[in-house]
């Protein structure tokens, strides 16, 4: 029930502000990364909950599925979670980017965390197959573990990120820059973001590390 509902809130608020979106995103130029972005977030999120739905109603009518596939689905999502989760870090720390000016020393530390997530991805995905003890009982109610080990490493890069943005608005407030509109805006949207983000992230990692049977749940 919570799966059904968390899929009809997000239909609902792609109805609400497709207009917008129609707006502000697909009027941008093709060659706009950002609008490529958003609409990969967007649409790839609504894509795997359509298709999730569908696996749960197949299995709640006992309609014949291929055990081998549905094992594939139930690891390949970890990795559609990690694009996911990837390509917003990315719209945030581009914002991060531009507020130290765009220093190479930035770039570097961003694109090691990128790395150090993308390797722990890989290394959750490989190390926790479950192979021959994949059951439709660890399908419904069981996160994959791999989630634990790139959670791991996400949280690592929120809370660098996190710590970046605030230290920058501590200078722009001592240089006195710091309190000017889009400033204001650019921080506290930014940490907003990476608040929520890290919340979510850390709850993923503790229900799956807990694996109760409501474990699932966290993948709406």
């Amino acid at each position: 029930m919570v799966t059904v509902a968390s899929l009809a809130f997000l239909v609902f608020e792609h109805f609400l502000t497709f207009e917008d979106e129609v707006e502000v995103i697909w009027s941008k130029p093709k060659h706009a990364w950002i609008k490529w972005a958003f609409l990969f977030i967007r649409y790839l999120a609504l894509g795997v909950q359509l298709v999730n739905r569908v696996v749960d109603f197949c299995i709640a009518t006992h309609a014949p599925m291929i055990p081998g596939i549905l094992q594939r689905w139930y690891m390949s999502q970890v990795g559609v979670g990690g694009a996911l989760m990837l390509t917003v870090e990315f719209v945030l720390m581009a914002r991060v980017y531009a507020l130290y000016q765009k220093r190479v020393l930035i770039c570097i530390i961003f694109s090691v965390l990128v790395a150090i997530e993308v390797g722990s991805l890989i290394l959750g995905i490989l190390l926790t197959n479950p192979g021959a003890s994949f059951d439709m009982e660890m399908y419904l109610s069981r996160n994959s573990r791999a989630y634990a080990y790139f959670g791991g490493a996400v949280i690592l890069s929120q809370i660098t990120v996190l710590a970046l943005t605030m230290s920058k608005y501590r200078q722009a407030l001592q240089v006195g820059w710091g309190r000017e509109p889009i400033v204001m805006v650019t921080i506290r949207d930014g940490v907003l973001a990476f608040t929520i983000l890290l919340s979510m992230t850390i709850t993923t990692v503790v229900v799956t590390a807990w694996q109760t049977g409501s474990a699932a749940i966290a993948n709406s």
